[in-house]
């Protein structure tokens, strides 16, 4: 999904009442993907040498951080938002059930927001990180992690293909992920300043695709899209789906596993601030380009 769409695009994709509802059922067993998540974000905030006193967290994983905050004595409050029921252990921790498209919080009031595996499910991206910009203080981060438009592709190849063959045509059963180059779009046309995106590539093996199903269905990571079929789907169409998928996409010799792609999206930006380096205007470099590149090429061996 390019940056075009996506800032145009008005219209609901996911249904979100349902994705608070599967996320009160998500299985703390199989969730690697929200683990994962969370440990990369901290892993990238332990290289940056600042104390963050009032935190936010959005969405999925809230368990995992609050490990981390267990070691991080300067923090004087966090607030988690998200729809499970997540159980805090210290006074200074707050926790709001709600929407995390619609954020209720007053401007300037966290130094620090997270999100985690949410981004991929939210509706109007540009307004959304608009509004955590909003309330970003001057000088405050914001870190994210979530899913990337590789995420499922052998599935989705697998649906496409059998469906295709149907009368009924191909239903809409997979997101649509946003890619690493619009990610990068959009921190920078919100007004982050120092955007940075970045990608992990997860490469799962399961026995077969009805176990690659299971294990999203109990992530909470299954079909939110407002347009997927309601209706019961008719076994047989599941069936040649798994056997597709295991024909086209072993991940052993034998087939008797198959593989499944999960692309980790990262984000990083920083509300502005007048002590962040700035970019100098065309013009004012004091070293002619010219002169620079024959002093290069003058060192070449």
């Amino acid at each position: 999904m390019s940056f075009s769409q996506i800032s145009s695009h008005k219209m609901q994709v996911f249904d979100r009442t349902f994705l608070l509802k599967k996320d009160q059922s998500r299985s703390i067993q199989t969730d690697f993907l929200h683990r994962l998540a969370v440990n990369n974000i901290c892993i990238n905030l332990s290289y940056i040498k600042r104390h963050f006193k009032h935190i936010l967290f959005l969405g999925h994983g809230s368990e995992y951080f609050t490990e981390h905050l267990a070691t991080q004595d300067a923090v004087e409050s966090y607030t988690i938002v998200n729809a499970g029921n997540t159980i805090l252990s210290k006074s200074k921790s707050t926790f709001v059930k709600a929407n995390t498209e619609n954020l209720p919080f007053a401007p300037a009031q966290f130094d620090l927001i997270i999100s985690a595996m949410d981004i991929h499910w939210i509706n109007d991206v540009p307004s959304h990180l608009r509004q955590i910009y909003h309330c970003l203080k001057p000088d405050g981060l914001f870190l994210a992690a979530f899913l990337g438009g590789n995420t499922l592709t052998e599935l989705r190849q697998s649906f496409i293909q059998i469906e295709s063959q149907s009368s009924l045509g191909v239903a809409a059963r997979i997101s649509p992920f946003i890619d690493i180059a619009t990610a990068s779009d959009l921190l920078s046309h919100t007004g982050f300043q120092i955007p940075v995106a970045d990608r992990d590539i997860i490469q799962a093996t399961y026995p077969d695709a009805w176990a690659l199903m299971r294990d999203l269905q109990a992530m909470g990571q299954s079909n939110m899209l407002h347009q997927r079929p309601k209706g019961l789907s008719s076994p047989r169409v599941f069936e040649k789906v798994a056997t597709h998928y295991q024909q086209h996409f072993p991940y052993t010799e034998d087939r008797s596993r198959i593989q499944a792609t999960f692309e980790m999206l990262f984000f990083s930006g920083w509300h502005a601030h007048a002590s962040q380096q700035k970019p100098l205007k065309p013009g004012c470099g004091q070293i002619n380009l010219n002169e620079a590149l024959n002093a290069l090429a003058g060192t070449e061996r």
